[in-house]
């Protein structure tokens, strides 16, 4: 009988320390696996069917859930979308709702999707669901083919990170429809949602602004939402709806509201670089009409903060012309300007 248990003991034993190995050799072939050049890699796991592939990545997402260990499986995940004709409708579906997948291969199986052209009002449920990763929802709001009315309503119903997304897809694909969401939006009180559809409805003002087909329309915008964009900065306990407020206010804004910016304390100095950057054309145009420094206080202080040589460029020629006084204020300044500046960055200009 003793016989017997050391036996059975010994079996237990063996069974347990063979699992042990198994572990510790899958990991140890996890790892190489990962530092595999990244052609190689994904030429061996071309070789693989969809079922082998997605038993892999399931097994090393969860053992390396890190940043590190997603963009390492970057490889294995080209090589399962490859083979995006494995996949139905109805799988897919239900691969991207399974709990035990992790976000990095459900946004292969979204794009796999996507890739093969599915019905994306059928992804919509999906965004209720509870057990997909919020990377995933985002990733179905950017990458699904919603009508603009779809993305609409997502933007309407989902108080997350979707609502940013689905506002910068608006503005690229169906910008009338943000004129809408504005109204409807600036009603809500900004304690009512997330501070990610408070910085949501900034960009939507911005981009409805950026699509004003002429100066009239633009003035009529600006004059009535840059009020808006302060009161989210000023009522805002978020540094990041703060940010956008003043990133989106300086996409919109006039000379006036440059200077309330450049001269509120309260802002910090990168953020007011971002705005002097976006309107370089619009400082240039300030130095070469003005006619005392009173004129473009706004514009010398902007100039001590971020030194762009263009300006100063403005500056000289504004003095060498006459119509701007010259003064060792501004001789010092645009020395500094030639020393310090840089070229200007003209993007985003209206």
């Amino acid at each position: 009988m003793r016989k017997k248990i050391l036996i059975s003991s010994l079996i237990v034993l063996v069974i347990v320390a063979i699992g042990i190995s198994v572990l510790v050799f899958r990991s140890v072939s996890d790892k190489k696996l990962l530092n595999t050049p990244e052609d190689e890699l994904y030429m061996q796991m071309s070789e693989l069917d969809s079922k082998q592939l997605i038993n892999i990545i399931n097994r090393i997402e969860n053992r390396y859930p890190t940043m590190w260990g997603r963009e390492k499986l970057l490889p294995l995940y080209t090589a399962l979308i490859d083979k995006a004709n494995d996949f139905s409708e109805d799988q897919l579906i239900e691969l991207i709702s399974e709990k035990k997948t992790l976000s990095g291969i459900d946004s292969a199986f979204v794009e796999i999707y996507t890739i093969n052209g599915f019905d994306a009002s059928k992804l919509l449920v999906l965004l209720d669901d509870s057990n997909i990763a919020d990377e995933v929802k985002e990733y179905i709001a950017s990458r699904s083919d919603f009508s603009a009315e779809e993305l609409v309503e997502i933007f309407r119903m989902y108080d997350s990170r979707i609502s940013v997304t689905v506002i910068k897809r608006l503005a690229a694909a169906a910008p009338d429809k943000l004129a809408k969401l504005v109204e409807e939006s600036i009603s809500w009180s900004h304690n009512a949602v997330s501070d990610e559809k408070n910085r949501a409805i900034c960009l939507a003002i911005a981009g409805y602004y950026e699509e004003c087909t002429s100066k009239e329309e633009a003035y009529v915008v600006r004059e009535q939402y840059a009020p808006v964009l302060k009161q989210f900065y000023e009522q805002s306990n978020s540094d990041l709806v703060q940010d956008e407020a003043i990133y989106a206010l300086g996409r919109i804004c006039d000379n006036e509201w440059f200077a309330w910016i450049i001269e509120n304390n309260s802002i910090n100095k990168y953020t007011k670089i971002s705005v002097i950057e976006r309107n370089a054309n619009m400082l240039k145009a300030m130095v070469e009409s003005a006619k005392s420094e009173d004129e473009i206080s706004s514009v010398i202080e902007a100039m001590k903060i971020h030194p762009i040589l263009d300006i100063g460029d403005s500056f000289q020629h504004a003095i060498a012309n006459g119509t701007l006084p010259e003064s060792d204020e501004l001789n010092s300044l645009i020395a500094f300007i030639q020393k310090e500046g840089m070229k200007a960055v003209d993007k985003y200009e209206k």
